[in-house]
């Protein structure tokens, strides 16, 4: 009789990881390590110290966005494994109440609260890291985009550079300017 009951045990347990893992499967479009080639846009094109200041600006821009998207990345894979650990710990929880249900419960209640705890902490560490993978994304996004309004004011300085000396002129005081007081 007793082997009747572990093997129902054994396979609800069996089942409940099998649905616990169909409903902890990401979708592949979640996968973000093919979108890290597409960081790199195009440069710039141009020559002299403004061509120069262009490229090593596109560079670190894509390098901000790369660290972004790791940084995504790596939120996505806590969130997967928090959510593992929890549905591991409800099964467990389910294994330990049907344990303390055909015998006494004063030590299956003590492995439940123990379970219940460990559960709960984990999904809080697991919540403040993906605060903290979240901000750090923001932060080098943020960062991108300032180089890259860096980069534009750059290439519109370098097409006056060809026409207009005195827009030219101009555009060079203002990037002057946004480097002196950056």
């Amino acid at each position: 009789m007793a082997k009747g009951i572990v093997d129902v045990l054994q396979e609800g347990a069996d089942r409940a990881l099998g649905e616990a893992e169909a409903a902890l499967a990401a979708p592949e479009a979640a996968n973000l390590a093919p979108l890290l080639g597409a960081v790199d846009l195009p440069e710039v094109q141009g020559e002299g110290p403004l061509g120069a200041l262009s490229v090593r600006l596109d560079r670190e821009a894509d390098l901000l966005r790369g660290i972004a998207l790791r940084e995504l990345a790596r939120v996505s894979w806590i969130g997967k494994i928090a959510q593992t650990i929890v549905v591991a710990a409800g099964v467990a929880e389910i294994l330990v109440g049907l344990g303390a249900a055909m015998s006494s419960g004063g030590q299956f209640l003590l492995a439940a609260f123990v379970i219940a705890g460990a559960a709960g902490v984990v999904a809080l560490a697991a919540q403040v890291s993906r605060k903290a993978h979240a901000s750090l994304a923001h932060d080098a996004l943020e960062r991108a985009r300032t180089i890259e309004d860096r980069i534009f004011r750059l290439a519109i300085a370098m097409e006056w550079r060809a026409g207009d000396r005195g827009l030219y002129q101009e555009a060079l005081a203002r990037l002057e300017g946004t480097v002196s007081s950056a």
